[in-house]
């Protein structure tokens, strides 16, 4: 319901890979052991928290999921959104891992750098879905930071593909 209420449509979904987490604090969990995969993977993923008294929790629970992807379009980890408004924080990335570096990573350059090149110029946004949005109606040169923070080396990532940055916060 909420990304219907966004405007992603069945295809947008499928495109960009979203999904949801449901409520349960251990629905993953329970998943990839039961497909041999234990809760260390998981950890060592970013997506399970170790209990202190032994096991682990699912890390996102009634979020809508977004696939970050590296440039080659590997999916490194996952942000969330919280679907309740009391649900803090209201944006959670996974954390950071031998393979995701919150601060050397833009959210769909491995989608908006063809675009970025072309056109000239890329427009850096606040968040996920506001980068899906863009992308939706055609303004897939769009990518977002990974917090809070823009940091050297994001600009030096997209100094790559261009001179031109358009901030669009």
């Amino acid at each position: 319901a909420y990304l219907t209420k966004r405007g992603y449509d069945e295809d947008a979904v499928r495109t960009f890979g979203l999904g949801y987490a449901p409520a349960a604090w251990d629905r993953l969990v329970q998943t990839a052991a039961r497909r041999s995969v234990g809760g260390e993977v998981l950890e060592d993923a970013g997506l399970a928290v170790p209990r202190r008294e032994g096991g682990w929790y699912d890390r996102f629970r009634h979020r809508v999921i977004f696939p970050i992807a590296e440039l080659q379009g590997r999916v490194i980890t996952f942000g969330a959104r919280a679907l309740n408004d009391d649900d803090q924080p209201k944006y959670l990335n996974g954390p950071e891992t031998l393979v995701f570096k919150k601060a050397n990573v833009l959210y769909a350059l491995d989608r908006a750098r063809d675009a970025i090149r072309k056109q000239g110029e890329a427009l850096l946004m606040e968040g996920y879905t506001d980068v899906l949005t863009c992308h939706l109606h055609g303004l897939d040169r769009a990518v977002a930071g990974m917090g809070t923070a823009f940091t050297p080396q994001q600009a030096r990532l997209l100094k790559r593909f261009t001179q031109r940055v358009v901030l669009v916060y």
